[in-house]
């Protein structure tokens, strides 16, 4: 390889890898220990904890607002699904729609308290 190629090669090499930009994404953790809920273009951050009667369907939820971080709900949720649940298994938590919290399993959490 001549000097010219090999000037070009480095050139063009640069370029190349100078457009290529890492994602950083959200801090993988919220306020109050919530965890992010998302992909790269939006999402919330989402804490769910059994209330004081763990044998029947109700919950308390704490969703916050993917760009500032501030209260999205806050408040009780109800169960809706076929399944057990345990909210400590993040992992089946899908989307949170403004209203419900879906599950990978075909359930959801339903808000009952007044949106803030």
């Amino acid at each position: 390889m001549n000097i010219k190629n090999y000037v070009l090669f480095v050139f063009l090499s640069f370029i190349f890898l100078g457009g290529c930009t890492s994602y950083e994404g959200p801090d993988p953790i919220g306020p109050n220990g919530s965890k992010w809920l998302g992909g790269p273009d939006g999402g919330a951050y989402v804490l769910i904890k059994d209330d004081n009667i763990q044998s029947d369907e109700w919950y308390y939820a704490e969703i916050y607002y993917d760009h500032n971080k501030e209260v999205w709900y806050k408040g009780r949720v109800k169960y809706q699904g076929k399944n057990n649940f345990d909210p400590s298994l993040f992992d089946q938590y899908s989307d949170w729609d403004g209203e419900k919290l879906h599950l990978k399993n075909g359930g959801y959490l339903a808000s009952i308290e007044p949106l803030k």
